[in-house]
């Protein structure tokens, strides 16, 4: 599933039913990329479509029940991830608002949350008992034989010939 779909998700559990404009304004996007958005999930039955008791021509979107388990999910296993990499990258920061604002940047220009978070479950995984493998790594994870992903902007097919 995209990322971009997951603010919609927490749109709906935070407010509950919400019209395709309201939910364009609670995160911040135009109509047309949340219609598109809400079709795909639609389309996973992650939500679904309601026609408003007081007039049925008004029509609210729900999470269902597989969106709500997943969002549940995500706050149980993603949140404290996100958490942990969000206070690594403000622990050292201290002095005037501006300059921790300055500093923060500069933190997740060097590591993004994304990379933090990714870094705390590989941690996670060889520090768990019986977790096979040289130092504590299963096989088939983290060894030569793994393919490194390189991001799409980098990668070398993807460069500019001059």
């Amino acid at each position: 599933m995209p990322a971009a779909h997951f603010p919609l998700l927490a749109a709906l559990h935070w407010h509950g039913a919400l019209g395709v404009g309201e939910l364009s304004q609670a995160v911040g996007v135009c109509q047309p990329v949340v219609t598109r958005s809400l079709k795909g999930l639609a389309d996973s039955g992650l939500v679904q479509s309601e026609s408003v008791e007081s007039d049925r021509r008004v029509r609210k979107v729900v999470l269902t029940d597989q969106g709500h388990a997943l969002v549940n999910r995500a706050q149980r296993d993603v949140g404290p991830l996100i958490e942990a990499a969000v206070a690594q990258v403000c622990a050292p920061l201290e002095g005037p608002l501006l300059e921790q604002l300055a500093a923060l940047e500069a933190g997740l220009a060097r590591t993004s949350l994304l990379q933090r978070s990714a870094a705390t479950i590989a941690t996670e995984r060889a520090a768990r008992p019986g977790a096979g493998g040289k130092n504590g790594t299963r096989k088939g994870v983290g060894t030569k034989g793994d393919k490194a992903r390189t991001p799409p902007a980098a990668h070398p097919s993807r460069e500019k010939k001059a």
